[in-house]
C-alpha cells in the first residue's frame, strides 16, 4: 500500500539520512582526494630524489669509465714516446688526432710543458701555474703512476669543459697529460644511447 510521506513522516527521515550519507560521502571523497594529493606529492618528491640519485650514480660511473679509457690512451702515448722529450705543436696535434683526444701535454720532471697540442701551453710550469696543474706533479714522485681530475673548465680556454688524466713516465721522469672534451663525450653518448 502506498502512503504519502506527509502522513507518515518517514520521507523526511529518509531525506535526512540521504543528506547525511551524502555529507559523509562528500567528506570521504574530500579526504580521499587530500590523501591522493599528499601521496602524489610524496611520490613526485621520491621520484625526483630517485632520479637525482640515479643521475649522480650515472655521472660517477661515466667518470670511472672515461678514466679507464683515458688511462689506456695515456699509457699508450707514454709508451709511444718512451720518455718526456720536447715535441713540436704539429707532432702533438697529430698525436692527439691519432689517439682521438683533444689535448696532450708532455711535462718534464720539473713541471714544465715541453710538448703541447696548443702553442700557448708550451713552457707553462705546472708547479707555479695554478693549484689545479700542480696536482699533477704527484706523478713525478716515482710512486704515483696515474692521476685524474673530474671534468672541469680548461684553464687555457674557459669555454671548454675537459677531463684531464696524467700518466707518469718511468721513474717519475715527467708525465703525459691527456684531455678529453665533455662535448665530445656528450655527442658520443647521444649517438650511442639515442
Amino acid at each position: 500500500m502506498f502512503t504519502s510521506s506527509r502522513k507518515t513522516g518517514k520521507g523526511r527521515r529518509g531525506k535526512g539520512i540521504w543528506l547525511m550519507l551524502s555529507g559523509v560521502l562528500l567528506f570521504y571523497c574530500l579526504a580521499l582526494a587530500g590523501t591522493f594529493a599528499v601521496v602524489w606529492q610524496n611520490a613526485a618528491h621520491k621520484t625526483e630524489a630517485l632520479l637525482d640519485y640515479a643521475a649522480t650514480d650515472l655521472r660517477d660511473k661515466v667518470d670511472e669509465v672515461v678514466d679507464a679509457v683515458l688511462a689506456n690512451v695515456g699509457v699508450a702515448i707514454a709508451d709511444h714516446l718512451g720518455a718526456a722529450r720536447p715535441m713540436t705543436v704539429d707532432e702533438m696535434q697529430q698525436l692527439a688526432k691519432d689517439y682521438n683526444v683533444d689535448e696532450i701535454n708532455v711535462v718534464n720532471r720539473n713541471g714544465v710543458i715541453i710538448g703541447a697540442t696548443f702553442e700557448s701551453d708550451l713552457g707553462i710550469d705546472f708547479t707555479t701555474h695554478s693549484a689545479i696543474t700542480a696536482q699533477f706533479m704527484v706523478l713525478t714522485n716515482g710512486v704515483t703512476h696515474i692521476f685524474s681530475q673530474k671534468f672541469r673548465r680548461s684553464q687555457s680556454n674557459t669555454k671548454v669543459v675537459r677531463k684531464y688524466l696524467g700518466i707518469a713516465f718511468p721513474k717519475g721522469d715527467g708525465l703525459v697529460q691527456v684531455g678529453y672534451d665533455e662535448r665530445r663525450l656528450a655527442s658520443h653518448f647521444r649517438q650511442t644511447v639515442g
